[in-house]
């Protein structure tokens, strides 16, 4: 826990944790809103009155917002796990990481719990943007399956942190 706790700190003072969380932010509200603008430009010009929004904007299997935004991980995975070991490299701390009593699966984890948890803050923009929309922007919005996708989100982010991880 002492490896996930420094090397969650050092996430925040290097400007690429910054930098994602903010890119992250701004790229999930422009798809979010183009996704809403689309689809009820699309139903009020066909005089329809009350549709599932929820399914179309967040989940829907090819353009809902998590998974469009899913097909962006691939941006933003890499960015946060190139420099998880190879800094301790560079600035030669892995020698005495290595030294010290801890093994190297404890390592791993501790830095793979530190990527899980920074991650839990790109949930908590879903959460943010899910919240904005169903308080002021659609009538009925089905929280269940918004949940259950950022549940889902958050898992496919985990298997890719680990792949990230192990390469």
């Amino acid at each position: 826990f002492e490896i996930a706790k420094r090397e969650l700190k050092s996430l925040f003072y290097s400007p690429i944790g910054w930098l994602t969380l903010v890119i992250f932010m701004i790229h999930s509200a422009m798809v979010l809103m183009g996704r809403i603008d689309a689809y009820m430009s699309f139903y009020e010009s066909r005089g329809v009155d009350h549709y599932p929004y929820t399914f179309n904007v967040f989940i829907h299997p090819s353009v809902g917002l998590l998974r469009v935004m899913a097909s962006f991980y691939y941006l933003y995975i890499p960015l946060l796990t190139m420099g998880l070991l190879s800094k301790e490299y560079q600035d030669g701390s892995i020698k005495l990481l290595f030294s010290s009593p801890v093994r190297t699966h404890q390592i791993t984890l501790g830095k793979y719990l530190a990527i899980l948890s920074y991650s839990l803050l790109l949930m908590a923009i879903y959460v943010l943007l899910y919240l904005t929309v169903s308080f002021f922007v659609l009538e009925t919005v089905d929280h269940n399956l918004i949940l259950s996708g950022i549940i889902f989100s958050y898992l496919i982010i985990a298997l890719y942190l680990a792949i990230g991880l192990f390469i």
